[in-house]
């Protein structure tokens, strides 16, 4: 049963671009002196997108092409996970060529489009032989590595677990840590590391609501193979949960010039280490009332695994102020202080959990006196993407006072220092000809101001370099400061940000609200579009978007090309056999044309609407077709063949069409073959070559109509397969 609802809709040609964006690089790094294949994922790039690397010692293409994306499904998600949102990049294939003589450390790149750029992403340069992971679905299969090393993985699909083994003699001392969160990733990793006896030796999470990544140390009480388990703590996944998890000997521990508790004069740079649980380090420092103490503490991106908190107090111990995390970039603490009476003050450093410490626990911390009120300027991103103006857009006297898209404004905040409550005056280096802010100050009592780039009609599409500069008068001093990007010690320093103009895409599909109730799975569905087109009459290629306001959980589709001048298009998605009954589903459709801009320029555009009207929703029910097989499990022997025998359930309205049934095999077993057979056979026939397995999934058999005709219809069951102990690999 459908449900129509009709909802008036007016059209205005007021259509943002959709900004490219790129989940992540894997591997996100490599061993210098080596070359690197390595995939990119990216949305919205169509086809191919220009990338630059800020290193020239890294050999790169001037541009990335879409290659087939490698996917791996997972368990099906469940109410209420199921209902949100999910991206769904596609992989680009580059190749980075690292100089033997690159120093170690992070590099920085992005990638380009007709449509603006991504923000930037890192990759790192190491000085260790890498590997990377082989990613395969089902229960994890140990991989096994010769360390010193760093490893290249994902924690791909949702609940995967990845397993590394490496050989400990006894008595060596090991230290394994990872890098995701540092790098960008959202991967909130949990590691555990068994002895050769298969007991825990040590274990580690990290802060989830922190950019710190988790690291262990252990020393190997007895010889043998070792195995460190990894997975995300909340059992989340996906192509962009990348990290590098680098395996190497502790070095020695290094004296630390650490000066004796007590007052220390300013300016100072002393370190410490929180050596065990629950301690708190404590320094001492004389002030005059009016003076401003900054205090810089490194610990994450000096490769301590202290999660720092800096606070200051008075000689009586009461907290006057406190910082956790710099900034969301860096959990590292960052202090500024103007005294409010003369005498002594102090510092106190500890773990923002009192559980942890240790010897890797480091940290240093810088101290001195701020000459005068001062500010510093911050961005939250280091690119803003808009659409430039349309004629009527131009026109409308109230075109200013509409919310831009979402991502359509650059945050700048500001950290004043000591006493400083001045207005600071925004000014913008490299705008193109012709585009404005709508506003160029930070008041007075603002701590932030979002800044919004206008672009008139017959502004050239491009990404340009801008630099946003801010002027603020203090009595009879003029400071002016440039915007920074924050990034971690041993970065390149980001001092500018990029701003993309696109040109509005001259195309929009239009649909009626209803959803389809009984919507079988392992068949189609269909809908009916209206497209609207400004002036273009050109082909226009229809596909799912690539970001869905709610998961596919596996439904497909294939592209399809509208002809120049249609008005209109009909688009089908296809639904698994396997799908959560009951569940909403809804998908979002993308439009992509080539466009000859107004200076003879061709640039790809396209629309996606997240309105419903727009969507493709219908509520799952079960398929009219189901597939029971005798028995469920079967042993596999080497250079033999079994017969399954299954039995095909219809729905009336399927008695007369023609049904196949073939087998599926997942791309990482081997020995396993069966021909394709009718339905009414009852049975198909598995052959096993010499060598078989690994068998660490079921694998699938396929019931689909074979007569070819609208709509099609399809069913899966599931059976095992075990191969003795000497037959698998």
């Amino acid at each position: 049963m459908r449900a129509f609802i009709f909802i008036a809709s007016s059209f205005a040609m007021t259509l943002h671009a959709e900004p490219p964006g790129a989940s992540h690089i894997f591997p996100a790094g490599g061993q210098r002196g080596t070359t690197v294949s390595a995939r990119i994922g990216g949305f919205y790039f169509h086809g191919h997108a220009e990338f630059v690397m800020n290193d020239a010692k890294i050999e790169a293409p001037r541009e990335v092409k879409e290659v087939e994306t490698f996917w791996i499904e997972g368990p099906m998600i469940t109410k209420p996970a199921s209902q949100k949102g999910e991206d769904y990049p596609r992989d680009h294939a580059v190749a980075l060529k690292i100089a033997a003589d690159a120093a170690p450390g992070i590099r920085h790149w992005h990638c380009r489009t007709s449509q603006g750029s991504t923000p930037t992403l890192r990759f790192v340069v190491g000085d260790l032989p890498e590997v990377v992971e082989q990613e395969i679905d089902g229960t994890p299969i140990p991989q096994q590595v010769k360390w010193p090393l760093t490893i290249n993985g994902r924690v791909f699909p949702r609940e995967d677990v990845d397993l590394w083994n490496f050989h400990v003699e006894k008595g060596k001392r090991v230290e394994c840590a990872l890098a995701s969160r540092g790098l960008g990733f959202p991967l909130d990793a949990m590691m555990e590391v068994s002895g050769p006896d298969g007991r825990v030796v040590r274990n580690v999470k990290h802060a989830a609501d922190s950019s710190h990544d988790p690291r262990l140390s252990f020393t190997a009480t007895q010889a043998g193979l070792h195995t460190l388990k990894l997975h995300d703590a909340g059992f989340d996944g996906g192509p962009h949960f990348v990290y590098r998890l680098t395996i190497r000997a502790v070095e020695a521990e290094k004296a630390l010039a650490e000066e004796e508790p007590g007052l220390v004069s300013l300016p100072a740079d002393f370190r410490g280490v929180i050596a065990k649980p629950g301690e708190n380090d404590v320094w001492g420092v004389m002030l005059k009332k009016g003076e401003t103490l900054a205090l810089e503490l490194e610990a994450a991106q000096i490769g301590s695994r202290l999660d720092s908190v800096i606070v200051l107090g008075n000689a009586h111990g009461v907290e006057l102020t406190r910082n956790d995390d710099r900034n969301e970039s860096s959990p590292d603490s960052w202090l500024r202080f103007t005294a409010k009476n003369d005498g002594e003050h102090r510092i106190t450093v500890s773990d923002r959990f009192p559980t942890r410490g240790g010897p890797d626990f480091h940290y240093r911390v810088k101290a001195a006196l701020v000459e005068a009120d001062d500010f510093e300027l911050t961005l939250t991103s280091d690119v803003v993407n808009i659409t430039r103006q349309t004629d009527t857009e131009a026109a409308d006297p109230d075109y200013n006072k509409k919310q831009p898209p979402k991502g359509g404004t650059l945050k700048v905040n500001l950290a004043a220092i000591g006493n400083f409550a001045a207005e600071v005056k925004l000014s913008v280096e490299g705008l193109p000809e012709g585009v404005t802010l709508d506003k160029d100050k930070i008041g007075a009592k603002q701590k932030a101001t979002d800044l919004r780039f206008i672009a008139p009609p017959h502004t050239k599409a491009q990404v340009v370099t801008i630099i946003i500069k801010g002027t603020a008068k203090i009595g009879e001093r003029e400071i002016t400061h440039t915007a920074m990007f924050p990034t971690l010690a041993g970065e390149p320093e980001i001092k500018q940000a990029r701003l993309g103009i696109a040109p509005p895409a001259p195309f929009r599909h239009i649909g009626e609200y209803w959803v389809t109730n009984d919507q079988p799975s392992g068949t189609t569905m269909s809908k009916t579009f209206h497209l609207v087109r400004d002036h273009f009459d050109g082909p226009i290629t229809v596909s799912l978007a690539d970001r869905q306001g709610r998961c596919l959980q596996a439904a497909t589709a294939k592209p399809m090309i509208i002809p120049p001048g249609a008005s209109e298009f009909t688009y089908s998605v296809l639904f698994p056999p396997d799908l959560e009954l009951g569940r909403t589903n809804r998908q979002q459709l993308m439009l992509v044309a080539e466009i000859t801009d107004f200076d003879g320029s061709k640039h790809t555009v396209s629309h996606t609407s997240f309105e419903q009207n727009e969507q493709m929703i219908s509520v799952v029910s079960e398929g009219m077709l189901k597939l029971i097989p005798t028995n469920t499990s079967y042993a596999a022997v080497p250079e033999t063949e079994i017969s399954v025998p299954f039995t095909l359930r219809r729905d009336p309205r399927l008695a007369n069409r023609p049904v196949r049934v073939s087998l599926q095999v997942p791309p990482h077993m081997r020995g396993v073959s069966a021909e394709p057979v009718d339905a009414a056979s009852g049975r198909i026939v598995l052959r096993f070559g010499k060598t078989l397995g690994p068998f660490n999934m079921p694998l699938t058999l396929l019931a689909e109509t074979s007569d070819g005709s609208d709509p099609p219809h399809a069913a899966a069951a599931k059976i095992e397969l075990v191969a003795p102990s000497n037959a698998a690999e």
